[in-house]
């Protein structure tokens, strides 16, 4: 038999690519239509909730020319809207606008990381999860961070693999850009930071390794040392990035004093004495001080309660949204239909981690699996430790999207099937339980009465 010739090769090779273009093209236009129809809907409200009160106040400072409000808050996302601003004379929707790219180039990147391996089909079924995702359509309205994180945690995903697929140095270089700018927009990942160099540097000499571990670190360490030094400059004392590390902590290890170890509202007493400190770094010693006796109090069975209430807070199907819906919060005009886009965002939040979860386990890892699991293990663990809530999920769920695509198409490995599906459907259990008691438990329910 006569061998296929080249030129026939390079012509399958330019139409899957073609193919691949279109699907991506396709699942692009989904994603921005989903966005913007969002932001101009039910992402419609002027009113500011909560944490987005802070964004938008030390973008509107950077803006004004009045400089960056202490250090309470990571500067990244204010940093990100203060542009947005500047450039449309600070519209709140044009702030809005700013993150459907952001959310576009998230889904190119699950595009990119799925294709190589598995093909185009795969690929715009991973994307399209990510384009669709009610959660991540809200956030794209929301004037919170976790757009921008989400999108810089895929980012440096995707330019480690894109390393590893190219052996381009460049890549690393553009890792370390990624990484330092997710620092300064969340300062809890900066361990990662040193984790991907090190998966960086595997494999290589000495000589080699060293340089692609400075190619990482030192874009990283430049972009985020002179905020550093600023707040050295400011509050006579060094932090890296925010004057909040521990205040998590502290208000996720006082547990309700009825001994519940699921009920979310708590630290209150602790709140106000908190916020009632003029001084930040007055208010950081205190919520260490705090910290550190709630975890010593709880002992020797701290570990496992922070286990069971971080899983219960973390992945229970509540969400902002719903939130949103039940407070009346949404405007006047879209109240009706709050609660039903609810009940859609609930349940495509179960079946999409559900499907991720059982992918993670089955799907063949192809040097992709350790760019996705280590971070969701990483990001589980810190609110562990500290406090959880089920916005802190969101960065999770493009991970958790791209290997949905392949474990529909059939890319299933084929070892140890019984080790495989006794973990996947453990972790299952894990997702399924807060959901059951979420339905059944009112009283366990975030409240509408809690915080804005």
């Amino acid at each position: 038999m006569t061998p296929p010739s080249r030129g026939w090769n390079d012509g399958a090779v330019e139409r899957g690519r073609e193919e691949a273009g279109r699907l991506l093209a396709i699942v692009l236009a989904v994603a921005a239509v989903a966005r913007v129809a969002a932001i101009f809907t039910v992402g419609s409200s002027p009113q500011l909730r909560g944490d987005e009160r802070d964004y938008v106040e030390a973008a509107l400072s950077l803006v004004r020319g009045q400089g960056y409000p202490g250090a309470v808050r990571a500067p990244g996302y204010p940093a990100f809207l203060a542009a947005a601003f500047a450039v449309s004379g600070e519209s709140l929707a044009a702030a809005r606008l700013a993150q459907v790219p952001l959310g576009l180039a998230c889904v190119a990147m699950v595009f990119d990381l799925v294709r190589p391996r598995w093909g185009a089909r795969a690929a715009a079924i991973s994307s399209a999860v990510v384009a669709l995702h009610p959660t991540l359509v809200a956030y794209g309205h929301f004037l919170w961070s976790e757009t921008l994180v989400s999108t810089l945690l895929v980012a440096c995903a995707w330019t480690l693999d894109r390393f590893g697929r190219s052996g381009r140095e460049s890549w690393l270089a553009a890792l370390g850009v990624a990484a330092g700018l997710l620092v300064l927009s969340r300062e809890m990942f900066a361990p990662l930071v040193l984790a991907a160099a090190a998966r960086a540097t595997a494999g290589s000499g000495l000589r080699v390794g060293l340089r692609r571990a400075a190619l990482v670190l030192l874009p990283a360490t430049v972009l985020v040392l002179p905020w550093t030094l600023r707040n050295h400059a400011v509050l006579g004392r060094w932090v890296p990035v925010s004057t909040t590390r521990w205040m998590p902590m502290a208000q996720g290890n006082l547990l309700p004093a009825d001994g519940s170890w699921l009920r979310p509202d708590n630290g209150s007493d602790f709140l106000e004495r908190y916020r009632a400190m003029e001084g930040e770094v007055e208010r950081e010693e205190f919520a260490r001080a705090v910290a550190l006796d709630a975890i010593r109090d709880a002992q020797p069975g701290w570990i496992a309660k922070k286990i069971v209430r971080t899983n219960y807070l973390l992945f229970l199907p509540w969400s902002q949204l719903g939130r949103y819906a039940v407070r009346d919060w949404l405007p006047e005009r879209f109240r009706a239909i709050g609660r039903p886009l609810f009940a859609i965002e609930a349940t495509a939040y179960l079946a999409t981690t559900a499907l991720g979860i059982a992918a993670l386990w089955w799907v063949p890892a192809r040097g992709l699996k350790p760019l996705l699991a280590v971070p969701l293990l990483f990001q589980v663990a810190v609110y562990v430790v500290a406090n959880a809530n089920h916005r802190f999920r969101v960065p999770m769920l493009p991970l958790l999207a791209v290997l949905v695509g392949p474990l529909l198409v059939g890319a299933r490995a084929h070892d140890r099937p019984v080790l495989r599906t006794a973990g996947a459907l453990l972790c299952l259990v894990a997702l399924a339980w807060p959901a059951a008691v979420w339905a059944t438990r009112p009283d366990l329910r975030p409240s509408a009465r809690s915080a804005d």
